[in-house]
């Protein structure tokens, strides 16, 4: 009897040490991203575990699952948002249901630009005084209008009709309808494009090169530089080794000055691209 009680306790004893060993092994981090003012979800932001180089995007409502362990390091960013870092603790992996990140509303600053169609105003009046106004030209731009705004009525009638069908469930002869495994297949293929450029950023700027350049040995610190650096994907992509590593080697000169001071450059937070202006286009 007491042989039969000892086998039964030591194959519970297994069980329990299977079952905590695979559930270290297969955790999953799951979570939503709000924006922080409204709370509104925050659509396709791209998850990525520092720690294991695995990335995830966000559906439409803001929900995501990763693969993440205790101590691991999620950065979350998006356009138009400002970047964020969480370390993975206990309480994020026992969460019962899911855990609500925040990411605050990113605003660009872009300069004033003018556009004249006729030049400058003088220009415009002297063109406007001297413009030929004899019957035959008046009477052709009238039926140019004429002909432009009859085209524009069709196809505004085109659009509104196809509208109200696609409200009604009828199918449209003249457009093609997508269905919606039709369009998440579109979706998927937009998601793994943006996902393979990542990819190739990636293979050029990670922390593990910054911390060769810079000698930044803190992963926080290494997270907070080239979250300063924000250089743009296209810039990345689009510039050679030797470029991007003398470009790093002189942010991180900027960078240790504003730690210092803390008055950074006016530049020194755009995203930089090719032509040296401030955007972030994706790839």
């Amino acid at each position: 009897m007491k042989d039969l009680l000892l086998k039964i306790t030591l194959l519970a004893a297994y069980s329990m040490l299977i079952v905590s060993i695979t559930t270290g092994q297969d955790s999953r981090l799951h979570g939503r991203i709000m924006e922080g003012d409204t709370k509104r979800p925050v659509q396709f932001a791209h998850v990525q575990n520092f720690s294991t180089r695995q990335s995830v995007f966000s559906d439409t409502s803001g929900f995501f699952q990763i693969r993440a362990g205790l101590g691991d390091t999620l950065v979350f960013s998006a356009i138009g948002y400002y970047y964020n870092m969480i370390v993975v603790n206990d309480s994020l992996l026992n969460l019962a249901f899911f855990g609500t990140y925040r990411m605050m509303p990113r605003f660009y600053e872009i300069e004033e630009a003018r556009v004249y169609a006729f030049g400058n105003y003088n220009q415009f009046r002297q063109r406007f005084v001297n413009l030929d106004l004899s019957t035959h030209k008046t009477e052709n731009l009238r039926r140019n209008l004429q002909q432009q705004a009859l085209t524009e009525a069709r196809e505004a009638d085109r659009i509104a009709t196809e509208k109200r069908m696609l409200e009604g469930g009828a199918a449209i002869a003249s457009a093609p309808i997508l269905t919606p495994e039709e369009k998440q297949m579109i979706k998927l293929k937009e998601i793994l494009a943006d996902e393979n450029c990542k990819n190739q950023v990636y293979q050029k700027y990670n922390p593990e090169i910054i911390k060769r350049i810079t000698g930044i040995a803190r992963e926080e610190e290494i997270i907070e530089f080239m979250t300063f650096c924000n250089f743009s994907d296209d810039y990345i992509l689009n510039t050679n080794d030797y470029d991007l590593i003398v470009m790093i080697a002189r942010k991180y000169e900027e960078f240790l000055r504003h730690k210092k001071t803390g008055t950074p450059d006016k530049n020194s937070q755009m995203p930089f691209n090719t032509a040296g202006s401030a955007f972030n286009e994706p790839c």
